[in-house]
């Protein structure tokens, strides 16, 4: 898990450390199968709008940040607002 984080503005930190309880970790494997795209096509921005456009998650609802971004298969961790918003990824997944 990320100790430091140099790239989040006061609002996302805050987000972040709030919502830890609502949070799902995946490789870039595994979100290039639930996507259904190639795994070189996996990108933050595509995952962003695939979480809009495929489970209906509006954009300030989550927040996604790679976790661990130095290995083959790097880790992304998405946190959701709350258990509601989770519940609707859970059930669109």
């Amino acid at each position: 898990m990320r100790y430091r984080l140099p790239n989040l503005n006061k609002e996302e930190k805050e987000f972040w450390e709030k919502n830890k309880d609502y949070a799902v970790v995946y490789t870039k494997t595994e979100l290039a199968k639930l996507q259904k795209i190639n795994r070189d096509q996996v990108t933050t921005n595509r995952t962003r709008s695939w979480l809009y456009e495929h489970c209906g998650i509006q954009p300030h609802e989550f927040l996604l940040k790679k976790v661990d971004s130095y290995s083959y298969d790097p880790t992304v961790e998405i946190r959701f607002n709350g258990t509601d918003i989770m519940a609707i990824y859970r059930l669109a997944i």
